[in-house]
């Protein structure tokens, strides 16, 4: 099954929990991949810092990796599958275990 990408577009004001537009852009395929390979391996570090230039999309991969990580049933790419009780959660912006901070 392919990745979900799209091509990019400038920064958007929009929260991360409106998943509607919530996709992988072609540059965060690599980095991705990488994640999704530790995590298949159970080597997946306890933190991650995503770091980078104004623009590059750094709150939409790390939303759409935390939407990934609190899915109970993601397909073999990592993606979530967006049925689970915890998906529907996300879509609403009202998960438990996901507490969105400011920007500085």
């Amino acid at each position: 099954m392919a990745l979900k990408t799209k091509k990019a577009s400038p920064p958007s004001d929009k929260k991360p929990s409106d998943n509607s537009k919530l996709e992988l852009l072609p540059w965060h395929l690599l980095t991705w991949k990488r994640i999704q390979q530790a995590r298949s391996d159970n080597r997946l570090h306890h933190a991650l810092l995503i770091t980078g230039k104004v623009g590059l999309g750094k709150l939409q991969f790390a939303s759409y990796l935390a939407y990934s990580l609190l899915c109970t049933n993601p397909n073999a790419d990592g993606l979530p599958c967006g049925n689970c009780r915890s998906c529907q959660l996300f879509a609403v912006g009202n998960h438990p275990d996901l507490k969105l901070l400011p920007q500085a």
